[in-house]
Order: C-alpha cells, then sequence, then structure tokens
C-alpha cells in the first residue's frame, strides 16, 4: 500500500484537458450521461471552433449527399464563369452556335 502512495504522489496533472490526479473535486462531470462533453471551449476565435470534417460527420446521410452536389455544382459555377472570362472564342469544338448552348458546354467541360 505504501507503493501506491508514493507512485500518485508522484503523478502530475495534465494542463492540457482539466483532468488532475485528484478524481474528486470542483469540476463536476466531464461528460454528460447522454455522452456529449460537459467542457467548453473559451477565448479561442469563432472561427477557429469550426472544423468542417466534424460537421461533416454529425450530418445524416441526406444532408451530407446534398452539400457534396452542391459543392460539386458551385465548383462547375465558378469554373464556367472563368472560362466564359477568358473568352468563348478561345474555346474550338462546339456542336451548338448559340452564346447560352456555348455556356451550357463551357458548364459540362468545366
Amino acid at each position: 500500500m505504501a507503493l501506491f502512495n508514493r507512485a500518485n504522489n508522484r503523478s502530475k496533472p495534465n494542463v492540457d484537458t482539466g483532468f488532475s490526479n485528484i478524481a474528486s473535486g470542483n469540476a463536476g462531470r466531464f461528460l454528460n450521461r447522454d455522452g456529449s462533453f460537459n467542457i467548453t471551449r473559451e477565448g479561442i476565435p469563432w472561427l477557429t471552433r469550426i472544423n468542417i470534417y466534424q460537421v461533416l460527420l454529425k450530418l445524416s446521410t441526406f444532408k451530407f449527399l446534398l452539400c457534396t452536389i452542391l459543392a460539386i455544382f458551385l465548383m462547375n459555377l465558378i469554373f464556367t464563369g472563368l472560362y466564359c472570362l477568358i473568352g468563348l472564342e478561345h474555346f474550338a469544338g462546339f456542336i451548338t452556335s448559340t452564346k447560352w448552348d456555348q455556356v451550357k458546354e463551357i458548364f459540362y467541360f468545366s
């Protein structure tokens, strides 16, 4: 028993997580009964608290697929706009002759 007490006296608290070598204290529960964390981040700017990977993991399958399709569509729109800024006359191989149909072909190309 003396060896166990001596080992505990040498242990040091971990300052990163808020846990210490004392099991009972005023800290309360670190985990709620439902498994969610009872720890809040303070002093961190709002934008650095956001983790896109964790947000995507928490989404339902339908919302995740919807976000993925929306992201791909927006990227295609951005590249279509860039190609249109370059000029449609610099691209060859159009099947159609109207400008709107050429923009649709460039969207498909992008």
